[in-house]
């Protein structure tokens, strides 16, 4: 597949994004050979350096919250071929593509449950891991966005739901409206997509 290859869906996109505004940057700097492969080195914490200077204005400086923008980015950066799709979230891309249709012991379905106990720096393996099984035309990397950055909220609801939310999308594949948005992080405190915002604040009540 074609890097440059604009779909409808990301067409679409336009005149009504509200994409955050991580995704976007990250989306555009993917197309550039070297700046793909500094998103993809600064994944880990040792080597979040390379990355940097790329993603600086979108960090809230926050470690955990800094932390799940930096692995987004170096996911997205190592999958350029999969497109940005509206609406396609990623427990029904898993579905849809899955090579053994939804076996519960299939591979797919296996890792799903298994991630629902992992912290991300352990899921982003498993993310990987998915994406590089079904091999999918595209996915809504806002959604998947959202999903790192909810995976280790400190309120444990909130934490548990989102997860969950993958597995329901894969065995209860539904509609998905675009006001469908995602709950407010933290407590009534609104989600902010401009740079050196944080996308995520704090529970202050764990």
């Amino acid at each position: 597949m074609s890097e440059t290859t604009t779909s409808k869906s990301e067409q679409n996109r336009q005149g009504s994004d509200d994409r955050p505004a991580l995704v976007k940057h990250v989306l555009t700097l993917r197309t550039d050979r070297s700046d793909r492969a500094a998103l993809r080195r600064g994944q880990r914490l040792e080597t979040n350096y390379f990355a940097l200077p790329l993603l600086g204005a979108y960090l809230s400086g926050r470690e955990s919250t800094d932390q799940a923008c930096y692995r987004f980015a170096a996911l997205c950066a190592s999958f350029p071929a999969v497109a940005d799709l509206a609406g396609q979230r990623f427990g029904q891309v898993m579905r849809r593509n899955d090579p053994d249709q939804g076996a519960s012991d299939g591979a797919v379905a296996k890792r799903l449950f298994v991630m629902q106990r992992q912290p991300l720096r352990i899921a982003d393996s498993t993310f990987r891991s998915l994406l590089q099984i079904v091999d999918p035309v595209g996915v809504d990397w806002a959604d998947l966005y959202w999903l790192y950055m909810f995976w280790d909220h400190p309120n444990r609801a909130k934490r548990i739901g989102r997860r969950q939310q993958v597995l329901e999308q894969f065995y209860r594949p539904i509609a998905v409206s675009k006001t469908d948005e995602p709950d407010q992080p933290s407590d009534g405190t609104a989600i902010t997509n401009q740079p050196n915002k944080t996308d995520l604040e704090t529970s202050k009540n764990g």
